[in-house]
């Protein structure tokens, strides 16, 4: 149920597009005029929507049931609340984009146990100060629950939740996308995933346990693949029993719920302490599964040994294991910045690949002959040589040009 003041806005918008036709030319003229001025205007996501919850302030929850479907969230605050901030079920096409959720006792957004959703995407959202997780999406396989085409993108989360089963993401269902968040200081993982899907892009770092890990206690997607590419992950935090990315098994699954395929490529894991392993397939039931872990940077400042693990991989190939912070372009100041230099040991450490993501973290091509490992590869055109090159090299024009200089006294 949408609130009243809600309403209200819906409303004036409706009565406003009455006359809509009758100040087309004046609207126009306006819009040019804004455009000139240089002024921002605001861009709704493509898409049907009935109603738009614009510019609202919350201090109670908001709950989308039955009815409630094409809805737009956007610009939104939501704080100090004593439950769950939004929470969504029974419903479809519902984009929750650039909404700030902070001060809540509850859970951020959830996507509930007790009613189906399709194609709900979260997007450009700040998240923090929860008691609970930061966005839950719950399956419930007994009663056939889940939530087809979910998008997580482009948030911000931190100091989410309580104690160690609180995750700033924390997703259960098949197939869904989460790409391209910023996440630090969670209590629990940054990124908890139960099913098959794609982890890409995201940047991690100094969470309670793990960056991204996967734990099989729900029904596989589809696809029955984990895709898990691009990401930054870096802990400075001990916690011997969570790895920076993991696969984890849990004894009471049902083998049918268990993802068949993992693919864990290119990217860049930087642990601070041998309490914990970069990537570590962490259970023998892996075994029987397909396992492919390429093309990743993987440090430990403290010990090579606790970089990663070979256990149960089935293909592991080009991975730049180390325990020097050498090539990196800032790991002094946070958030540290894990982009190569031209110096970095892992440039062209994956050329040897042949399947690979089309681009890095930073959406720039990957080209076959200069495969970078890591979740970002160097920008060949626009870097500059180091120092010592371009002093060579002047010194080499340097000579060219007095000599030139030398050879036309001569033959004067």
């Amino acid at each position: 149920m949408i609130y009243s003041e809600t309403r209200l806005y819906m409303a004036l918008r409706k009565n406003k597009n009455k006359f809509r036709s009758r100040f087309l030319p004046y609207s126009l003229l306006w819009l040019s005029l804004f455009l000139i001025s240089g002024n921002p205007i605001q861009q709704y996501p493509p898409g049907r929507w009935d109603t738009i919850i614009e510019n609202q302030v919350f201090r109670t929850p908001l709950n989308l049931d039955e009815g409630d479907d094409n809805v737009l969230i956007i610009n939104s605050t939501f704080y100090n609340i004593n439950e769950d901030a939004i929470t969504l079920r029974n419903v479809s096409n519902v984009y929750i984009k650039n909404c700030d959720i902070h001060g809540i006792s509850g859970n951020g957004i959830v996507l509930s146990s007790t009613g189906k959703t399709d194609n709900v995407t979260i997007d450009g959202c700040t998240i923090y100060d929860t008691t609970k997780n930061g966005i839950i999406a719950k399956q419930n396989y007994v009663d056939g629950i889940d939530h087809t085409q979910l998008m997580i993108k482009n948030n911000t989360l931190y100091n989410n939740g309580s104690g160690e089963l609180d995750h700033a993401i924390y997703v259960q269902v098949q197939d869904s996308v989460i790409q391209n968040n910023e996440i630090h200081e969670s209590a629990g993982n940054g990124i908890s995933i139960r099913s098959s899907g794609i982890v890409s892009g995201n940047k991690v770092w100094d969470t309670q346990k793990s960056c991204i890990r996967y734990f099989g206690d729900n029904e596989t997607g589809p696809s029955n693949t984990l895709l898990i590419e691009n990401n930054t992950c870096y802990l400075t935090l001990g916690g011997a029993e969570s790895p920076g990315i993991s696969l984890l098994w849990w004894e009471d699954s049902s083998p049918s719920w268990i993802v068949d395929n993992y693919i864990i490529r290119f990217n860049t894991v930087v642990m601070f302490t041998d309490q914990r392993i970069g990537i570590k397939v962490e259970s023998s039931q892996f075994a029987l599964k397909n396992i492919n872990v390429y093309g990743n940077i993987v440090i430990n400042t403290q010990n090579i040994d606790a970089t990663l693990h070979k256990d149960y991989i089935d293909y592991l190939s080009s991975n730049y294991i180390s325990t020097s912070l050498e090539g990196f372009v800032n790991l002094l100041t946070k958030p540290f910045d894990l982009h190569l230099t031209a110096l970095s040991p892992a440039v062209d450490y994956a050329s040897n690949e042949t399947d690979y993501p089309l681009v890095d973290m930073d959406g720039l091509p990957r080209p076959t002959e200069h495969l970078d490992a890591g979740a970002y590869q160097l920008e060949r055109s626009h870097y500059s040589p180091p120092a010592g090159i371009l002093i060579d090299v002047g010194i080499i024009v340097l000579i060219f040009i007095v000599t030139l200089v030398i050879k036309k006294r001569v033959a004067a």
